[in-house]
């Protein structure tokens, strides 16, 4: 071979050479071989006599040259070498095609727009009870608490201002504000109790509708996003109504303001049974403590779980009355009333201890409706590209533009919405689950505390840990199913107050048809006095009963399911067990060692 170099060739020869190894796109050194071989071939040519013309047209097509020294130079290259050329090449391919798909993915998605099949406002007021002439008790309530307000502290629009309420606070935030002092004696945790008392006393007109309303058959206040013009002198509807607009969930936008002014109006009622029994009128503290149960029955009207939570607070509230008002102070009440107290209490139905979840389903099936596409058969996917342009919808007045996304961020959520329906349970598994929960939470809430099983929810919150992005998968069912178990669990146990309250008037009936004698059982109270024994919600077994000072002294094991045998004394250790203290007529009295005496039997 010529030892020439490519400096001697002529100019075309050199351009081929050049044009042959830049299409070869090999590695540096191999295209620095391929360059050498190529100008020693040409040189060795124009050394044998052959002209360029007669080199070029016999090298054939530079392209095709190309291809095969590259085909050439990757054939000398290492096992290893080639096979990780191969799998860059496939994963460049394999990020081509996923790019391709996830962008195809983006445009599909884009045209799954949700389907909204039904109007939630249409059958949550369709749930509603029915309109009856002459028995809704709405308008009562608000000429009853108009004449309880303060005029003084009206708002200047005319409406009322809740604040100028007679016992706006009623002794504190707690749903049982009465509470009983040292000395046995009913009183408000209130600093203003002489003059809030002045002030029931000048407006007793205004607690004579509540109770008049409360015996109406339904409420008829049906909840919207605006109030009507009929509710101007109850609600500044000016500011309400302008806070108050079309949303994208319409139904998590409910506004309940009735329900407040219904708490406040049982909280008036049992201020006034507090009042009526420093004063010894039995017949008011019926009359407001049967007003307070009506009140709580129309508080849950509609279903809406807050709803259920007041009206179960206003019905505790009634209970403490009845209890405080024999522990203090009982020959107040005569034989009618202590019976016409037992037979409201037997009236509340087993319905107002349960759960009713029904409006929490329609409202969460609403967000998915507005949330998920639909392919016809009730089911459909995630798309955060819609849930982000709707969730700022449910905030009004300063908190919208608070909350409102920017261009980028709705962008953002555009790009990331194949991966939101990847990721998130399909719009069928997801009402499926919460239809399933929401179920077991509901049954459960029929049951005692004792039986109550709430395993369904800690399987629910297993399989969420395990299970790899748990949380993005069940994010709907993640954010209610622990409230309502521990909201069923609540709403059951409130039945334990309405026992204590008939158990309280069941040993008064017994002390006067005894003469002054206390029942040495709570069995000696069935049954003329009681159907049967109540049971202790945490254990089935009938609740504990003492003779303490020469008083009865009524008692829970309480949550820890330990028997102190009703000693619920303060303690600096909050581990300590403590029973729950149903009935006791000394603050400071705990049972002898021998007058002690507790049912053992299962009820």
């Amino acid at each position: 071979m010529t030892q020439s170099t490519s400096s001697t060739l002529p100019r075309d020869i050199v351009l081929l050479i050049d044009t042959v190894v830049s299409r070869t796109k090999l590695r540096g050194h191999e295209r620095a071989d391929i360059h050498r071989e190529l100008s020693a071939h040409f040189c060795d040519g124009i050394a044998a006599g052959e002209s360029a013309d007669e080199l070029l047209a016999k090298f054939g097509d530079a392209r095709e040259s190309a291809k095969e020294l590259r085909a050439g130079a990757i054939a000398k290259r290492p096992p290893m070498d080639r096979a990780l050329r191969q799998l860059r090449l496939a994963a460049g391919w394999g990020l081509v095609a996923s790019i391709a798909v996830y962008g195809l993915a983006i445009a599909y998605l884009s045209t799954q727009k949700p389907v909204l099949s039904f109007d939630p406002i249409a059958r949550f007021q369709a749930s509603l009870p029915k309109a009856v002439a002459g028995e809704e008790a709405w308008a009562i309530y608000k000429q009853g608490l108009l004449l309880l307000a303060d005029r003084s502290s009206w708002a200047p629009d005319g409406s009322l201002n809740p604040t100028g309420l007679v016992f706006n606070e009623c002794g504190g935030d707690s749903s049982d504000a009465v509470c009983v002092g040292a000395n046995c004696t009913p009183a408000f945790v209130d600093p203003d109790w002489e003059r809030h008392c002045k002030a029931l006393m000048e407006r007793a007109a205004g607690l004579e509708l509540l109770s008049l309303a409360s015996r109406k058959a339904i409420l008829g206040c049906r909840p919207a996003h605006t109030r009507e013009a009929s509710d101007a002198d109850i609600f500044p509807l000016e500011q309400f109504n302008s806070l108050s607009r079309e949303t994208a969930f319409p139904l998590l936008n409910v506004r309940l303001p009735h329900i407040l002014l219904l708490k406040k109006a049982g909280r008036m009622l049992a201020a006034d049974a507090v009042l009526a029994l420093e004063q010894k009128d039995g017949g008011r503290i019926v009359r407001n403590i049967s007003a307070m149960i009506g009140t709580s029955m129309h508080a849950e009207e509609d279903g809406i779980l807050v709803s259920q939570i007041v009206a179960q607070g206003i019905r505790k509230a009634a209970s403490a009355c009845i209890v405080i008002a024999l522990a203090s102070h009982p020959q107040t009440l005569t034989d009618d009333q202590l019976n016409s107290l037992a037979q409201r209490l037997r009236e509340i139905p087993d319905s107002a201890y349960q759960l009713d979840l029904s409006t929490e389903l329609l409202s969460l099936q609403d967000v998915m409706q507005r949330t998920f596409s639909d392919d016809g058969n009730g089911d459909g996917v995630y798309n955060p590209a819609y849930a982000t342009a709707l969730m700022s919808t449910l905030y009004g007045g300063p908190s919208a533009e608070q909350f409102a996304f920017t261009p980028s961020e709705q962008t953002i959520a555009v790009l990331l919405s194949p991966f939101g329906a990847a990721v998130m349970a399909t719009r069928k598994e997801t009402n499926a689950l919460c239809e399933s929960l929401f179920s077991k939470t509901e049954h459960q809430s029929t049951l005692p505390l004792w039986q109550q099983n709430f395993d369904h929810a800690d399987e629910f919150e297993e399989l969420v840990r395990l299970k790899s992005l748990g949380l993005e998968m069940w994010l709907m069912p993640r954010l209610l199913v622990p409230a309502h178990a521990n909201a069923a669990s609540i709403r059951r146990r409130a039945q334990s107050n309405t026992h204590a309250a008939q158990i309280a008037i069941a040993i008064e009936q017994f002390r006067r048809a005894n003469a002054g004698a206390w029942p040495t059982s709570l069995d000696a109270l069935v049954p003329t006095y009681l159907a049967s024994v109540p049971a202790d919600p945490y254990t089935g077994k009938p609740v504990g009963y003492a003779i303490a000072n020469d008083h009865p002294l009524v008692w829970s094991v309480g949550e820890d399911k330990i028997d102190q045998h009703g000693i619920a004394a303060q303690r600096q250790d909050e581990r300590a067990p403590e029973d729950w203290i149903w009935i006791t007529r000394n603050p400071n009295a705990t049972p002898s060692s021998t007058s002690r005496e507790t049912n053992e039997e299962p009820a």
